[in-house]
């Protein structure tokens, strides 16, 4: 249940950007889904048993100028800060993470009366390896030349046939020198893909604390200033993927967090797309009759049958699993 203070500090934050927002004026479907965000999440410290009926859930639709992002912020900013929660807000892409960051959060922040902190979170790949840029730099300048002194690369400036020396150079530079934090999103021009895939990195490829660039890594330095943010923007694969590892690894404890899911129409396809699993029957026939056909191969060559009459035919079983697999194809092809 939302508390006194609790309403009156939400009221106090709508009437300050009323006020102070030349031109805003008030719409009855924002101001009714301020309530249905701030009943549901004033639900999540409700007990198992009264959260049974999903009142902490919601799941809402407003159609385009409701409002949709101050309408979900404002009851969810004021909760989190008045419960001591951390609070994650996932949309759909790293675009729509973008405009949250760089333009929706911090105009709403102009009205509230308490500070807020916030990062971005993204995935490993939008961030620079430092130690894989400085074996891609060793490695690229054994076998293609230095530019001369002074020499301009005119296609530098939008990746069109650059020499990757050129790329990992100017990234080196800048980074090195502070002018660039590491975030692939940050870099004035578009970094080739060929270029980028070189010197990130994912996870089975990360030594971690074993890193030599560890302490400056700039992935790391995120992940740390996710933790500590009381505003998370993260993106709808970033969360699937978190709720998969230790809790609070990449993203605040999902089970002490506020969380809300922006363009969440999307999230359907990549809940099944994160937990699907894939397989080809017609390729596990092939691959036990092939299996069967082998063995008895081999039960021929070694001569194997001169132990006795009981040894097992080996094309037997795998008899009974191509039926079986035969059976589930034409199961799955009535549906």
């Amino acid at each position: 249940m939302l508390t006194p203070d609790e309403k009156q500090l939400m009221q106090r934050c709508l009437d300050a950007i009323r006020e102070r927002s030349p031109g805003f004026r008030a719409r009855r479907p924002q101001l009714q889904m301020i309530a249905a965000v701030a009943h549901a999440l004033a639900r999540v410290d409700a007990s198992d048993a009264e959260r049974s009926d999903g009142a902490h859930l919601a799941v809402i639709e407003a159609g385009t100028g409701t409002g949709k992002t101050v309408a979900y912020l404002l009851p969810a900013l004021v909760l989190a800060h008045l419960r001591g929660r951390k609070l994650v807000v996932s949309s759909s892409t790293v675009t729509l993470q973008e405009q949250l960051l760089h333009k929706d959060v911090p105009d709403l922040l102009r009205f509230l009366p308490f500070p807020v902190s916030y990062v971005v979170a993204k995935g490993r790949r939008r961030f620079l390896c430092p130690a894989r840029l400085a074996q891609r730099l060793d490695q690229q300048a054994a076998v293609e030349p230095r530019d001369a002194p002074g020499q301009q690369d005119d296609a530098a400036a939008d990746g069109a046939g650059v020499r990757p020396l050129r790329w990992f150079s100017r990234l080196a530079e800048a980074f090195d020198a502070g002018r660039w934090c590491g975030d692939r999103d940050a870099w004035p021009q578009v970094i080739p893909e060929s270029v980028w895939a070189s010197v990130t990195t994912d996870r089975p490829g990360c030594l971690g604390s074993r890193c030599p660039s560890y302490a400056r890594c700039p992935f790391y330095q995120a992940r740390q200033r996710a933790k500590e943010a009381d505003l998370t923007i993260a993106n709808h694969d970033l969360v699937l993927a978190a709720a998969d590892m230790e809790p609070g690894s990449t993203l605040p404890d999902l089970r002490e967090a506020l969380v809300v899911f922006d363009e969440a129409h999307s999230l359907p396809s990549k809940v099944v797309d994160h937990c699907a699993s894939r397989h080809s029957v017609c390729s596990a026939a092939s691959w036990v009759s092939h299996a069967a056909r082998d063995a008895r191969a081999a039960v021929t060559a070694l001569r194997l049958g001169r132990f006795g009459p009981d040894l097992p035919d080996p094309a037997l079983p795998a008899a009974r699993l191509c039926a079986a697999l035969e059976r589930l194809l034409e199961a799955v092809g009535r549906h």
